[in-house]
């Protein structure tokens, strides 16, 4: 493989990517390694999107003209990085917005940075998780982006994590359009992955939403039996953030806001 074809597998890599290819090749010396990723970034084919990580630019392409694949940015950036929360909704299609914020879960310390007017978002991996499943497959599916296999979360696991952190998926009523899009989900699957954040909170925001699409997804009351049994044994809000306008769900011990029980949405005016 020569550099072109390199350059055309791999839009957007990681530095450890190249060094491995270039040894792979034969070339051990690191200095000359560096050296010709440098000479690259001089002739202008390729983009420096933050240390560690390049972009190729398209041919007749000046760097400041180039539009960098933000997805493939954030499924790239780190060797463990899965794409998640309101990026994995978007990829799934049934988003109601699309947002210059692309989330992704790691294991990586990495901070949050902007790139091309966007801001790439790491999420940890929370404890409880970690120690029960391997993000390299439980949970996670591939999809086929610019010829890389970039992985995101299921359907199942986005539906779970957008209801655990609303914050990172565009505030309340954004998850709430969202989750209505769904055409079709593994309730039992929610559930076995919601058990293992062992959040009495985030039992009752599952239960809450899977009983308004029970016949849609086919949900079984013994599954929501299970949620039932976790739910907190004091009033919890659906979400912090609005507490406000909020109605007593005795079923689920919860406070939800009246304008999500009658979906009366309001016109988001800003960007997230």
């Amino acid at each position: 493989m020569n550099i072109d074809a390199f350059f055309y597998a791999h839009p957007v890599f990681r530095l450890d990517e190249y060094i491995a290819w270039k040894e792979g090749l034969g070339t051990k010396n690191r200095a000359s390694i560096h050296s010709s990723l440098h000479y690259y970034l001089k002739e202008g084919r390729l983009l420096s999107i933050r240390r560690g990580l390049y972009a190729v630019i398209p041919p007749n392409t000046r760097p400041d003209q180039a539009w960098i694949d933000p997805y493939l940015v954030a499924a790239v950036i780190s060797p463990d990085s899965v794409l998640a929360y309101h990026s994995a909704l978007e990829l799934h299609g049934v988003a109601y917005s699309t947002f210059g914020k692309f989330t992704f879960k790691t294991q990586k310390k990495i901070k949050p940075f902007y790139f091309q007017n966007q801001l790439f978002q790491p999420s940890s991996i929370p404890t409880a998780i970690r120690a029960k499943e391997n993000m390299s497959k439980a949970g996670v599916i591939t999809m086929d982006r610019q010829g890389i296999l970039i992985r995101i979360t299921d359907i199942e696991h986005s539906f779970v994590d957008a209801l655990d952190r609303i914050e990172l998926c565009g505030g309340l009523e954004e998850v709430t359009r969202s989750l209505e899009a769904i055409t079709a989900l593994n309730s039992e699957s929610v559930i076995e992955y919601a058990r293992q954040f062992k959040s009495s909170v985030l039992a009752a925001k599952l239960g809450y939403f899977l009983e308004q699409r029970k016949d849609a997804f086919a949900v079984a009351e013994n599954s929501l039996k299970l949620l039932l049994k976790m739910k907190p044994k004091s009033p919890q809000y659906l979400d912090v953030h609005q507490k406000r306008g909020c109605l007593y769900i005795k079923r689920w011990n919860l406070m939800v806001p009246e304008k999500i029980i009658n979906r009366r949405f309001e016109e988001p005016d800003y960007d997230v």
